[in-house]
C-alpha cells in the first residue's frame, strides 16, 4: 500500500485537487466537442447564423473558392430607429478571415435605410445613407 503522508505530499506538489482536476479535463473536452461541431456545421451546411433574426444577427460561413479561401463574418445591427421603434437603418459589418487571398475580399460597412413612409430605402455608407 502507498504512504497516505506520500500521497498528501504529491497532492501538495500538484498544486491543483482533484476535482479541479476532473472539471478543467471535462471544460477542455467539452470545447473540443463545440469546436468540431462547429467544423462538422460549416463544412455541412456552409455557414452559422447566430442571433435573434434579422435585423441583429450574426452570420459565419465559409469560402470555398479558387482564389480567395477562409471564413466571412457578417454582423447587423439596428442603427437607428423611427419614431415608431421600427427599425430605420440597419448597420451591416463584413469582414473575412481567409488562408488563401488573392486580395480582393475587403472588409466593408453599410447601411440600409427605410424612407419615412415606405416610399423605399437607400443603402451606403452609414455616414451618406442615414437621413
Amino acid at each position: 500500500m502507498t504512504d497516505p503522508s506520500a500521497q498528501s505530499e504529491v497532492r501538495q506538489r500538484a498544486g491543483i485537487s482533484p476535482f479541479a482536476g476532473c472539471l478543467i479535463s471535462l471544460l477542455i473536452g467539452a470545447a473540443g466537442v463545440a469546436c468540431l461541431g462547429v467544423v462538422l456545421q460549416l463544412t455541412l451546411r456552409g455557414d452559422i447564423y447566430l442571433g435573434r433574426g434579422s435585423p441583429n444577427e450574426t452570420r459565419v460561413w465559409l469560402i470555398r473558392e479558387y482564389s480567395n479561401q477562409g471564413l466571412g463574418l457578417s454582423t447587423s445591427r439596428v442603427a437607428t430607429r423611427d419614431g415608431g421603434g421600427h427599425p430605420a437603418c440597419v448597420e451591416s459589418r463584413i469582414r473575412f478571415i481567409l488562408w488563401r487571398s488573392d486580395g480582393s475580399a475587403q472588409a466593408i460597412t453599410y447601411c440600409d435605410c427605410s424612407l419615412t413612409g415606405g416610399e423605399g430605402h437607400i443603402d451606403g455608407p452609414c455616414e451618406r445613407a442615414i437621413p
